[in-house]
């Protein structure tokens, strides 16, 4: 029995047993350190990896979105030439310098009931025609070109356009109108 007693004394401890003992010698406790500090950095291993897993593809999606950036404020519904002429909207819209980013653009008009207007190069829709009469929509041709569309229906409290990135995608309205007035005079024929 003294061979499990430290310095002479008599200990009820069960560390004191476990070293006496040599049931876990020193070099297997050290070892235990190792193992351990080898596990944790193999956690946050994991645990980054998991994290990169999810968030790249998110800052991806994301960043895509600033295509959208790229043509905000760059279509412009021409103030001074859209107006009501008692059946229809003259809507006219400017493109800026964005024609070879965009595939198109919406036009809505927003009322009572909100209609929206798919525009893109030889569009045909029932209710819509160009200025000049044609029933096949064109978008203006190049940069800082205008196009004016007539668009049958009631008139809007709002008129809202959308541009339509190529591959589809649809940003958020880079220019509002609230303020319709009505056509007068050589305003009932388009510009």
């Amino acid at each position: 029995m003294k061979k499990y007693l430290l310095n002479s004394k008599r200990s009820n401890s069960r560390s004191d047993f476990v070293i006496n003992k040599n049931i876990l010698p020193k070099s297997k406790r050290s070892q235990s350190a190792i193992i351990s500090s080898v596990l944790l950095i193999l956690l946050v291993v994991v645990a980054t990896m998991l994290i990169f897993a999810f968030v790249i593809p998110f800052v991806k999606e994301r960043l895509s979105a600033g295509d959208c950036l790229d043509v905000t404020g760059k279509i412009e519904i021409s103030s001074g030439y859209t107006c009501y002429n008692g059946t229809a909207m003259q809507v006219q819209i400017h493109i800026l310098e964005i024609r070879n980013l965009i595939e198109g653009f919406s036009i809505e008009l927003g009322g009572a009931s909100t209609n929206n207007y798919k525009i893109n190069s030889s569009t045909s829709l029932s209710d819509v025609s160009m200025c000049n009469g044609s029933s096949i929509l064109r978008m203006p041709s190049a940069d800082n070109t205008e196009s004016t569309y007539v668009i049958k229906g009631a008139k809007p409290n709002i008129i809202r356009v959308y541009p339509i990135l190529k591959g589809g995608k649809v940003c958020d309205a880079s220019d509002i109108i609230t303020e319709i007035s009505d056509c007068f005079g050589d305003e009932q024929t388009c510009p």
